[in-house]
């Protein structure tokens, strides 16, 4: 159970979807945050994008077998990304 290509697709999914949860929660957070302080039309229209955080990072990671399933599985145990300085500088493709 060392990486996620070596997980039975029960367990993969279980993951990837808690992981998919926390990275929509994360940008939808950072996009409402961008989008209250919008105070034009054009402002609002200008927050449309993607908002990668250390939660997207680590799913992103985690799917190319970057990352452990222990690593993730102590990071969504903990409610938080740790390491994060280090995902932030590995590229996400």
């Amino acid at each position: 159970m060392a990486y996620a290509s070596k997980l039975p697709e029960s367990r993969f999914n279980a993951i990837y979807d808690e992981l998919y949860k926390r990275a929509e929660a994360a940008a939808m957070a950072s996009y409402q945050a961008k989008l209250a302080k919008a105070k034009t039309r054009k402002q609002r229209e200008k927050c449309a994008g993607h908002y990668p955080s250390d939660w997207s990072k680590l799913l992103d990671l985690w799917c190319r077998d970057k990352v452990s399933n222990l690593h993730v599985l102590d990071c969504l145990r903990i409610g938080q990304v740790y390491s994060g300085e280090e995902l932030s500088s590995m590229p996400v493709h």
